[in-house]
Order: C-alpha cells, then sequence, then structure tokens
C-alpha cells in the first residue's frame, strides 16, 4: 500500500512534518496484515519521538548550563 510505503519513507528519513501528515491521513487498511504494519510503523514512530524528545531536552539543559557559566 501506497501509505505504508511513505511511511516507512518518513521514519527511515525522520522526516517529521510528514510523519504527521501521514498520521493525520490514516486510511482504512484492505487487510489485517496492513494494519498490524500500520501499527508497528506507528509505535516506531512513536519510540522516536520520545527519543528526539529526550535528546532535545538534554541539548536544552546543556544550553541552560553554558549561558549559566558565560553570564
Amino acid at each position: 500500500m501506497q501509505w505504508l510505503d511513505a511511511f516507512k519513507i518518513a521514519l527511515i528519513t525522520q522526516n517529521w512534518q510528514r510523519i504527521e501528515e501521514l498520521n493525520d491521513a490514516l486510511p482504512s487498511f484492505e487487510t489485517l496484515d496492513e494494519m498490524y504494519q500500520a501499527q508497528a510503523l506507528l509505535n516506531e514512530a512513536i519510540t522516536l519521538y520520545q527519543e528526539r524528545k529526550l535528546q532535545l531536552k538534554s541539548e536544552m539543559q546543556k544550553n541552560r548550563k553554558t549561558k549559566k557559566y558565560l553570564a
């Protein structure tokens, strides 16, 4: 299915905007296998978002420490 392929590409490239667009345009799936694939891809997207959130939090903390040190 085209949606599954597009979502896979968006995950691999970590194209957050495209992931959100595809998530908003979630289609009806014809087979149980497609549903399972979509579920796995969505779970992976959630995991990547959580990892990115932690990474950004860490970077922000480092920036705050640097700013405090320089002040």
